[in-house]
């Protein structure tokens, strides 16, 4: 069973929403970050294959643009 969530299912999320909202942190900033994560992820995880072992990436996510 995959429990990993896209970050469209992440933004569409209403109790996610809410504690973002409770937070005070924009929906915009809050997509930005995903996508951030996303991206480093991305770098540092290319694939999902069994028994890949992760090449060392960045340590920091990139800036984002305002």
């Amino acid at each position: 069973m995959d429990l990993d969530f896209t970050v469209s299912e992440v933004l569409d999320d209403l109790m996610i929403a809410q504690l973002n909202k409770a937070d005070g942190i924009s929906e915009r900033s809050f997509a930005q970050l995903l996508q951030s994560a996303a991206r480093v992820r991305t770098l540092v995880i290319p694939h999902r294959t069994e028994g890949h072992t992760p090449t060392p990436g960045p340590t920091k996510a990139p800036p984002v643009n305002a």
